[in-house]
């Protein structure tokens, strides 16, 4: 395979396997409003209204740059 290798030397940080009960959840409430919202027939107050999503509250915690020398076994997909 040609590309089973990264090019760049950089990989997540994360406490858990997943953001993926955080997107779930998040995705939720953000529905949730829009058909509040929808219902009401609040349509200019659609854009306002909805948060954004705050990425320093998930699971992982940001990228950094790592050692390819040190850690070959991070630099496989």
């Amino acid at each position: 395979m040609s590309r089973s290798y990264k090019k760049t030397s950089i990989a997540g940080i994360h406490g858990s396997d997943g953001e993926k009960f955080y997107k779930k959840v998040r995705s939720g409430k953000e529905r949730a409003k829009v058909r509040e919202l929808l219902a009401a027939g609040e349509y200019e107050d659609l854009e306002e209204e909805l948060e954004p999503w705050d990425e320093w509250n998930t699971s992982r915690d940001g990228k950094m740059w790592f050692d390819q020398d040190e850690f070959p076994k991070l630099m496989r997909k």
